[in-house]
């Protein structure tokens, strides 16, 4: 997943297949395919942001229920570099405003409860079976 933080506005924007821009509109971006990013407005503001997708459902699936006066559970994010194959800056917003969006892409992460109930359900077949 592919986030833009605004040094001017401090929004975090998440980025998508149709052009979304910061609070105070002076960055912006879009997914150009599911690795790329095009990077709108000053480039000097903008702060590409990568969040590891299998350490962010695992951080989902094993979310504290309670607060136990630590920090919650951790996952990877990571500040991708100022000059990246994957980023193109400077980028023509009137090149993504009415871009077709993709089929979506999604990864196919199981949480621990879809592991436990596959088990179960196996468990299950089994002694049908026998």
């Amino acid at each position: 997943m592919k986030l833009l933080y605004c040094k001017n506005c401090h929004d975090i924007i998440k980025l998508q297949y149709t052009p979304r821009f910061c609070r105070c509109e002076r960055i912006g971006g879009v997914y150009v395919n599911i690795l790329d990013i095009a990077v709108f407005g000053e480039k000097k503001l903008a702060v590409p942001l990568g969040i590891a997708n299998p350490s962010f459902y695992k951080a989902i699936d094993n979310q504290p229920i309670e607060d136990l006066g630590n920090n919650g559970e951790v996952f990877l994010s990571f500040i991708i570099p100022k000059e990246c194959s994957r980023v193109m800056y400077d980028a023509d917003i009137k090149d993504y405003e009415k871009k077709e969006v993709p089929i979506q892409f999604t990864m196919n992460f199981k949480t621990k409860a879809d592991l436990e109930k596959e088990k179960r359900n196996e468990t299950s077949r089994q002694k049908v079976s026998e």
